[in-house]
């Protein structure tokens, strides 16, 4: 696990302790499963999740109305590029969010491709698909940097015993 740290300021229109956890990594990498045990394990965190909810405008609703009752969001989506990540940023940050964290998810495009075929019944992206699909964002992709928040905690996952490791600290957010 790699953690980078740094401040940052705004006015707060919701409470001191509202967070935004931005999700980053291809589909299969490990986002939805880490957003759920995060969810189960704080009932602080609402997941936001693309594929259930169908576009980002509905995400942004749902984050929107999140915040707005001082829950703090897991924003369970690919989030690629700095721009997708930039809008989510941007729009935290109008609503008073001071505390924004990154999670990577740097999987591997072939694992996370193993990962696709081996679900089962996923609402968006089938298995025969898989490979197609990864190798599309792999090809978009760019990694997360610490300016582009910049973010308070910037998290490295690259594997599964470190995801379950920063759903612990995340959740300890709430316990201080």
């Amino acid at each position: 696990m790699t953690k980078k740290s740094s401040s940052s300021s705004s006015t707060a229109k919701v409470t001191p302790e509202t967070y935004l956890i931005i999700c980053c990594g291809f589909p299969g990498s490990g986002k939805s499963t880490f957003s759920e045990q995060l969810e189960k394990k704080s009932t602080n965190f609402v997941r936001v999740n693309q594929d259930t909810l169908g576009d980002a405008s509905e995400c942004k609703k749902v984050m929107e109305k999140s915040f707005k009752h001082n829950k703090s969001v897991i924003l369970d989506r690919c989030n690629i590029h700095p721009k997708d990540r930039k809008m989510w940023i941007t729009e935290a940050k109008k609503l008073g969010v001071k505390h924004i964290d990154l999670v990577w998810f740097a999987t591997t495009p072939e694992q996370c491709k193993l990962n696709v075929k081996s679900r089962k019944n996923h609402p968006t992206l089938q298995a025969d698909k898989a490979d197609e699909v990864v190798d599309e964002f792999a090809k978009g992709f760019k990694p997360p940097q610490q300016y582009e928040g910049p973010y308070e905690h910037l998290y490295q996952v690259n594997s599964e015993k470190e995801s379950q490791d920063i759903v612990k600290t995340i959740a300890q957010y709430f316990s201080k």
